[in-house]
């Protein structure tokens, strides 16, 4: 009996002990075959939940990527060290036309921009992480032959309150650094 419970166990689920000898051991073999018809019901079930979940995930993948794809904004997705997880069609363009290079997945952006600003951005995101109930955000700008790319970042925080991501809009726009050099200069007044 012990074989053919290992038998079942280990290599074929479908395979049941067959009943013999006592009327203990024919018990036994009942409720062990109705336990392993328990888990191979169990089993394919969760197969079952993994297989659709997989579906839906899948569903959802493709659709935030079209998504992401038709926004008429630069998105850029970095870890918490500043790594880039994800971008779209938009920002890699910025980029080739901010530097000449592809982003590049795993890179980190503040080598990508090179900026002290993003560098103080960041720090300072990380910083009010740490504040309950803040999601932090900033933004800085990098210029480029008279013109102007606006980066905004918002911080992703998971349920926990810890920051797990940022989430980078970058907007290409000339006006735009001139509204917030005036804004900078009222709000130092």
């Amino acid at each position: 009996m012990l074989e053919e419970l290992e038998l079942v166990r280990t290599v074929n689920s479908s395979l049941r002990i067959q009943s013999q000898g006592s009327t203990q051991l024919k018990a036994l073999s009942a409720k062990l075959n109705q336990m392993a018809t328990n888990t191979e019901l169990t089993q394919q079930e969760i197969k079952k939940n993994i297989e659709q979940a997989t579906r839906s995930l899948l569903e959802e993948k493709h659709l935030f990527e079209a998504l992401l794809e038709h926004l008429p904004t630069g998105v850029i997705v970095t870890n918490s060290e500043g790594h880039l997880l994800l971008y779209n069609h938009q920002a890699q363009q910025l980029f080739e036309e901010k530097n000449g290079t592809k982003p590049g997945l795993g890179r980190d952006i503040l080598k990508i921009f090179e900026s002290t600003d993003a560098e103080q951005v960041l720090q300072e995101m990380r910083i009010q992480s740490y504040e309950p109930d803040k999601i932090p955000e900033g933004s800085f700008f990098q210029g480029r032959n008279g013109e102007f790319l606006k980066l905004t970042a918002h911080a992703v925080m998971n349920q926990y309150h810890l920051l797990e991501d940022f989430l980078f809009y970058l907007e290409y726009d000339f006006d735009l650094f001139q509204k917030s050099m005036k804004h900078t200069v009222v709000s130092l007044a």
